[in-house]
């Protein structure tokens, strides 16, 4: 299974920031747009925003050192809104919208994820979801603070299916649940079919 990240700056620059967490079982990249470190230096030159700019770059070098890739957005991608009201109000927010509808349409990446504290980014992906159907989702520094990750598990799964990887899929069910492996076996092969997964709790009978 493929998953991306997209940083926006106001996640970098969040004073609520926190690492994404990545499971091992999922191909992670890592991307942070050229516009975004533009907008980062930016903000150098704003007494009030100064000191939140240096910690997005000691971010950001964290980041490149593990090997995130650098993307020019315009370059890639057309700045997309699905909602004119509360939506993405800036255009590389809007690029940054559409750069991950691209990675999706495109087949390169099974879910994208984009970090930000803007709710009119996270207000724009949670409607090109709903609308498009693709596997696009906002983390937010809180919803990471409430221990929330957008996707449901099902979400992550189903690729590792579609490509074979059915023990892959076991594993990472029974990491997420805690199940035993025939609970787990018999919940994915469920899924499979095309059936939803019954959710039941470590030990229970039912």
């Amino acid at each position: 299974m493929r998953a991306a990240v997209i940083y926006d700056t106001s996640f970098l620059m969040s004073e609520r920031y926190r690492d994404v967490p990545k499971d091992k079982d999922i191909e992670w990249t890592t991307f942070v747009p050229v516009e975004v470190k533009r907008e980062i230096h930016g903000h150098f030159a704003n007494p009030e925003k100064e000191r939140w700019a240096k910690a997005a770059r000691k971010r950001f070098a964290t980041l490149l050192a593990a090997g995130c890739e650098e993307v020019e957005l315009s370059t890639q991608a057309k700045p997309v809104s699905y909602d004119d009201l509360l939506g993405a109000d800036s255009d590389t927010d809007k690029l940054l919208i559409g750069f991950a509808k691209h990675l999706l349409e495109n087949s390169r990446f099974d879910i994208v994820y984009v970090a930000t504290d803007d709710g009119g980014i996270l207000c724009d992906i949670a409607k090109m979801s709903r609308v498009t159907g693709l596997k696009a989702y906002g983390i937010s520094p809180d919803s990471l603070e409430n221990g929330g990750f957008p996707g449901s598990l099902e979400d992550r799964i189903l690729p590792l299916l579609q490509s074979g990887e059915k023990i892959e899929a076991i594993k990472l069910y029974r990491q997420k649940t805690g199940l035993g492996f025939k609970e787990a076996k018999d919940a994915v092969e469920a899924l499979a079919a095309g059936q939803p997964i019954a959710r039941r709790r470590p030990g229970s009978d039912r």
